[in-house]
């Protein structure tokens, strides 16, 4: 079979990911853009690229039409899905095979089976592959589900036929619960696999989400690669993954080896694959799913296995049989993988929006960065949030750790907020060092809320107080004259200060000392509290060096590197300890994104799904609104208080920017 071209029908870091390795076998790489990808990695490093067209995904990436005439336009051979879009539609898939291009990938026949979680399901019983109990039929009203549900007992799953990443999943605890979370896992996974169908199963609480890496070819070989470990999830999504897994026993590894090949036999896989496990806390397996697809955490079993699952899945789909036998396959150390979110900590983790104004990737021994951002480029609302794949590779898997968390700590970025800071302290718990942890470790607030940063915020803005003033300034001493006794205004989680620079000098080396003050109103003067006898913070700061974006300076002896950028307002301050946003004399919106005429904001940029309110309605304070989409999760606009509408701003369909104006209401205590 020849081919020579490879087009590549995804973005971002997974784009990046296969096109290096295509390249490396000798064929043309072809990337797809939509316009909001245009100054993309992906397009910059492939061979060639096409537009597909406008942002949102059912114009560009989940397009078939567009990306079957993009690659007949390039004369492409193969088309490679990479994972999440069009990887696991099987219409998709034959549409390749009916226009005589190769999808890298298995069957439409493979891909629908495994695609339904209630067909895969009846599936794998039938081939005596162990299933948790629960309800996976065609009926589908709410009125059998909650029959069903209170058949099989709480607390209970519910989850989306189709699809998954959590999307469309709900844990329900009591019968009380079951109508509304059927209600909006339904919306979910309409919205997001068009789809939507519902199974039902006992909920395994405190279970363990390992799962098995597949390979097969079209000649009847097939053989797993080990397990991965996926236990660490926040709202069913996987932070951290790990192979192996920190309770994998030799006989268990096998048992499920067995197990997973059984599953991509009964569907006559051809492929890269991956089938997926709850093991309870007595070690049982039951079958989850099988994606048949290359899995965001694919890195981790290559760098234990020494194995190129993207080449492995490439070869087989141009016909090639297996290289490898079971008993070829050896791990050797342990790997673990950390997903970069764009995402706020401090909102509940809300997907962020923004322009990369700093990027820097880690690099190491054993240390692997799989990205497909720069510095300049925008993330936007229309796609996953994930930023990057932070993966580290030791002999051992205390080393593992120790050289991921150095690798995080290195990893700068500037310009919108990310889960770093959140990753480098989850590595540090007692519970991830030890291994002990299941797929509900992270549902508790406290370990969530807990691990934000821990500096002093007077330190903070002592920093982006002197490295703010020195971005525009050159080096020489006899400069920094001119801004002695230097005022600032800066906010900071809410509260207001003034930052007073005064500068004195050692051996020709600039000396600060910054007087920091929270400020008891806004609207207070800043010059007045230069000399007021409010409780203020002390710090003297060196500056030892510094260019357009970094700067080292001491602080109570220490010197640390910090990068630095500023953009409309906002200064964005990372170092290995910490990285930060803090904004210049603007005002704050508190935690309930409602400013003071009672209008509620959107916590970022997306699109209204549903408006549940109407002009003049009383409502009580938690009471739904509207719910927002954004980043492919439903997001809901919730009331703050108790009160009246009096004003609707959105309707359905409608794209909103963040912190644009939603909904006013009239608090109960203002009403006349």
């Amino acid at each position: 079979m020849h081919v020579e071209k490879i087009l590549v029908a995804n973005r971002g870091e997974i784009a990046v990911r296969i096109i290096k390795t295509i390249q490396s076998m000798g064929f043309t790489a072809v990337a797809v853009f939509s316009d909001a990808d245009r100054y993309s990695l992906h397009v910059q490093l492939a061979d060639e690229a096409y537009f597909l067209g406008h942002a949102p995904p059912n114009e560009s990436y989940l397009n078939i039409d567009k990306i079957i005439q993009a690659a007949q336009s390039v004369q492409a051979d193969a088309i490679h899905p990479g994972y999440g879009f069009l990887s696991e539609n099987a219409h998709f898939s034959k549409r390749c095979a009916d226009e005589k291009l190769i999808f890298i990938g298995p069957s439409s026949a493979a891909i629908q089976l495994m695609g339904s979680k209630s067909q895969s399901k009846h599936a794998m019983i039938q081939a005596s592959v162990p299933c948790i109990p629960g309800y996976q039929g065609e009926e589908q009203t709410n009125e059998f589900l909650i029959d069903q549900a209170k058949s099989i007992g709480f607390p209970l799953m519910i989850k989306a036929a189709a699809g998954g990443g959590g999307r469309g999943m709900r844990i329900v605890q009591s019968a009380s619960e079951l109508n509304p979370a059927l209600s909006s896992a339904r919306s979910e996974a309409q919205t997001g696999f068009g789809n939507p169908e519902l199974i039902l199963e006992k909920a395994i609480i405190g279970g363990r989400h390992i799962e098995i890496q597949i390979l097969a070819d079209s000649f009847g070989h097939c053989l797993h690669l080990g397990e991965r470990d996926c236990s660490l999830q926040r709202r069913h999504q996987k932070v951290i993954e790990e192979a192996p897994s920190p309770i994998a026993r030799l006989t268990l590894r096998e048992a499920m080896g067995s197990a997973a090949i059984t599953a991509a036999q009964t569907c006559n896989y051809v492929g890269a694959g991956t089938v997926e496990f709850l093991v309870d806390e007595n070690e049982n397996f039951y079958f989850l799913e099988m994606n048949t697809r290359i899995q965001v955490e694919h890195p981790v079993t290559e760098l234990v296995t020494g194995i190129d699952i993207v080449e492995e899945q490439i070869r087989v789909a141009l016909g090639e049989p297996l290289r490898l036998k079971q008993a070829d396959i050896k791990l050797k150390g342990h790997a673990i993988e950390a997903r970069l979110y764009a995402e706020d900590p401090e909102q509940n983790y809300l997907p962020q929006t923004g322009t990369i104004l700093l990027w820097q990737a880690p690099s190491g021994e054993g240390v692997r960065c799989d990205s497909g951002i720069t510095s300049g480029i925008q993330v936007c609302a229309h796609y996953d949030p994930m930023l990057a794949k932070i993966v580290a590779h030791g002999d051992t898997r205390q080393q593992a750790l120790r050289r991921l968390s150095k690798a995080l700590r290195d990893t700068q970025i500037c310009g919108l907020k990310t889960n770093r800071d959140f990753l480098i302290a989850l590595l540090n718990t007692d519970f991830v060092r030890e291994g002990q942890f299941n797929t509900t470790t992270l549902e508790n607030a406290s370990i969530l809320t807990e691990q934000g940063s821990t500096q002093d915020a007077e330190e903070i803005l002592a920093l982006a107080s002197l490295l703010a003033m020195a971005q525009n300034q050159s080096s020489e001493l006899h400069q920094w004259a001119l801004f002695n006794d230097h005022i600032q205004a800066w906010e900071y989680k809410e509260q207001t200060y003034s930052c007073h620079i005064h500068l004195h000098s050692f051996d020709h080396v600039p000396i600060f000392d910054i007087q920091i003050t929270q400020l008891n109103t806004i609207k207070q003067s800043i010059h007045e509290t230069v000399n007021s006898n409010q409780a203020s913070t002390q710090y003297q700061l060196t500056l030892w060096n510094k260019s357009c974006q970094a700067a080292q300076i001491g602080l109570n002896g220490r010197v640390s590197e910090y990068k630095y950028q500023e953009e409309n307002g906002e200064f964005w301050l990372s170092c290995r300890d910490f990285s930060e946003m803090v904004r210049r004399r603007e005002f704050v919106l508190g935690e309930s994104n409602v400013i003071s005429d009672g209008s509620i904001q959107s916590p970022m940029d997306g699109r209204i799904v549903k408006v549940l309110v109407s002009s003049g309605q009383e409502v009580q304070a938690g009471d739904l609104l509207a719910i927002l989409d954004a980043m492919k999760i439903e997001h809901p606009i919730k009331s703050p208080f108790d009160g009246t509408i009096i004003d609707i701003k959105i309707s359905e369909g409608q794209q909103v920017k963040n912190r644009q104006k939603l909904i006013q209401v009239n608090p109960v205590n203002q009403e006349a």
